[in-house]
């Protein structure tokens, strides 16, 4: 048995080899669409250095067991490849396709509901995902509030299933949800559905959908003061470097109003514009747009007329209401991450943002509060044969450049096993700031009797080594 020096003065060790000039800090994802891949694939290029992870908005669950995939086969070996070069944690998403109250059946029903979670555990596990993000919206938006109170405790038991079964084997859980404005579950409080307190403990992430403030009528995406409410209801409930709140890439071009008869075909609706599209759309207009001060997006109007060819000719005019979040607007929900503590932004989607955005979150993330360096960290703290042929391991690791929970390796005499270091060590938020406390690990790893050598690695992410040693002890098993 082994047991390491006291920890403060291990930390203090750690601190003291790590870089002086720290890179920023990854605190930034975001979603990839398979309808706009080469975008998303452009962003990974452009943003590398600020990604935590990436999340593929890919798979569809169609049922207890089905998962179909909506990706081109090229374009999603295109996005891994691509990802994994740069070390970033792939971590999919997978949305409930099923009709209204599919989803809940599934999880009423004990044995779908294990056979979902395998399901999913196999898709992370089969393709070498990092993990799973869920983005069941179903239950908000096709359910019906009706049924609200028999679905959240079902909600509530799949992911303390769903969550330690990917954990047992080194996968991590992330969840998007819509957004919960307080606990009161009455009308007008959000979401109340998800439990976020109480999915908190089994998941990794959770991804606040906090945009879609506008949907039909004319007015913001994502008023700073609603996000701002809604960030602050969610580290009440949930640990604080579990949360990433979402930022939206895009603004919403409205019919404000129609005038005359337009001609046959001519249908105005809304539309969405993408924030790399805006100030092209400004120029084409004519428009001078300004700043709402109650949301702090931007906003402008403009005219456009229709008429039809002869005979019977007539004609209409359409007046329409953009919104969209600026850089300003942007960067000003990104600084909620410094204010409350929180993980990072999750940006939907990657590809659609104004290109000017990445500098300023670049110096923004490189203010955070983080260590230097770019290897993976840690500590072996213990190492105690028992019974049989194992032996515990247990320690801490992490990478300097993301609070996300990275993967830890332990080599006996009976081969290597890979496990996550996500437990939670409260010392380690104290001593890392701004790495979180969810970084400690403690496995029976399997081992051949007698005496052998018991080594680990940290398995880092984005920059840096791929792996770093944290030494070897040997122990007698058995």
């Amino acid at each position: 048995m082994r047991r390491a020096s006291p920890f403060l003065a291990v930390a203090l060790a750690v601190v003291a080899l790590l870089s002086a000039c720290a890179p920023p800090r990854r605190a930034v994802t975001g979603w990839v669409p398979y309808w706009s891949t080469d975008s998303g694939r452009t962003t990974i290029d452009t943003a590398r250095d600020l990604l935590s992870e990436v999340s593929p908005f890919w798979y569809r669950a169609t049922g207890a067991t089905a998962l179909a995939n909506d990706e081109e086969s090229a374009d999603q070996s295109a996005v891994v490849a691509q990802a994994r070069a740069a070390h970033l944690p792939l971590i999919p998403a997978v949305r409930d396709g099923m009709p209204a109250h599919g989803m809940a059946a599934v999880l009423a029903d004990p044995a779908q509901r294990a056979a979902h979670v395998s399901a999913l555990v196999n898709l992370a596990v089969a393709n070498g995902y990092a993990g799973i993000d869920l983005d069941y919206e179903q239950f908000a938006f096709a359910d019906g509030t009706s049924s609200w109170a028999a679905t959240r405790p079902l909600w509530v038991q799949f992911i303390s299933e769903l969550g330690p079964a990917l954990h047992a084997r080194a996968k991590l859980l992330t969840v998007t949800t819509p957004p919960i404005y307080n606990g009161s579950r009455a009308p007008g409080s959000g979401y109340w559905v998800y439990d976020w307190g109480a999915i908190a403990p089994f998941i990794d992430r959770l991804r606040i959908m906090s945009y879609e403030f506008s949907s039909s009528s004319p007015g913001p995406m994502a008023p700073l003061w609603w996000v701002q409410q809604i960030v602050a209801h969610a580290v009440t409930v949930v640990p604080p470097s579990k949360v990433q709140v979402g930022v939206p890439a895009y603004g919403r071009n409205f019919v404000a109003g129609v005038t005359g008869t337009c001609p046959p075909g001519v249908v105005p609706d809304r539309y969405d514009v993408r924030n790399v599209n805006t100030a092209a759309l400004i120029q084409e207009k004519g428009a001078t747009p300004v700043r709402d001060p109650a949301s702090g997006e931007m906003t402008f109007s403009y005219v456009e007329t229709f008429t039809g060819p002869p005979p019977g000719q007539v004609t209409c005019q359409v007046t329409r209401t953009v919104w969209y979040p600026d850089l300003d607007s942007m960067m000003a929900k990104a600084h909620l991450v410094g204010t409350y503590g929180i993980s990072g932004i999750a940006q939907w989607a990657l590809g659609m943002e104004d290109p000017a955005q990445w500098q300023p979150l670049r110096d923004y993330a490189a203010s955070l509060p983080h260590p230097g360096g770019t290897d993976a960290v840690g500590a072996v703290e213990v190492v105690v044969p028992v019974a049989g042929s194992q032996v515990i391991v247990g320690g801490w690791a992490f990478d300097p450049e993301s609070d996300l929970p990275i993967q830890v390796a332990i080599t006996t005499g009976a081969g290597r096993s890979v496990v996550l270091a996500n437990g939670g060590r409260p010392d380690l938020a104290s001593a890392f700031p701004g790495m979180g406390p969810y970084h400690g690990f403690g496995y029976p790893a399997a081992a051949t009797r007698g005496r052998q050598s018991v080594c680990v690695e940290a398995l880092g992410i984005g920059n840096g080594a791929a792996s770093t040693p944290l030494g070897c002890t040997t122990v007698t098993v058995g």
